[in-house]
């Protein structure tokens, strides 16, 4: 934004918030185009990094997506890419969050060792046989995993019943707000 000056020009610098990606919306992966979606206003790369807690990574769903379970201190640290993101409202609706992934605010480290806040997406209410599966610390769809990403999981969202813990478990179907 410029700000207009009896003595010339100054340039305010507005920091927009930062996400850090570690799945299907990192570069070069298959939703890596969602980032250029005009509803989100300016989106920059800032830096890859690693979260400095442990979360469990895994692979599941009939689609073979990626997700970090909200279980902080088991798993690894897992790498991902920081993107600076204007409206975060787009981002919300395509993580379908807060019904389906809830947004967090983490600590992540940079490769220089600065640590910064970001925002992430992350399972909460998840099924616990999910922390059985192969957990990693970084996700690629062309792994050596071999569970490439499948499309169409925003048409069939029933998928998400794959992971979610249902009303027998005690979490109202994929209803569930952030944490308090």
């Amino acid at each position: 934004m410029v700000i207009p000056a009896a003595l010339g020009i100054y340039y305010q610098n507005i920091s927009m918030p930062k996400v850090f990606f570690y799945g299907t919306l990192k570069r070069g992966e298959p939703n890596e185009h969602v980032l250029r979606n005009p509803g989100l206003g300016l989106v920059s790369f800032i830096a890859e990094a690693k979260t400095v807690q442990k979360f469990p990574l895994t692979i599941a769903s009939e689609f073979n997506l990626p997700y970090l379970l909200l279980k902080p201190g088991q798993g690894n640290r897992i790498h991902g890419e920081i993107f600076e993101v204007e409206n975060l409202s787009i981002l919300d609706e395509f993580e379908s969050c807060p019904r389906y992934y809830t947004r967090v605010e983490e600590l992540v480290e940079l490769e220089n060792g600065e640590l910064i806040n970001v925002w992430l997406y992350a399972l909460e209410g998840f099924k616990l046989e999910l922390l059985e599966r192969p957990l990693l610390s970084s996700y690629s769809s062309s792994g050596t995993h071999g569970l490439a990403y499948r499309r169409g999981a925003g048409q069939n969202p029933q998928h998400r019943y794959q992971v979610m813990k249902s009303e027998d478990d005690g979490v109202d179907d994929c209803l569930r707000g952030p944490p308090r």
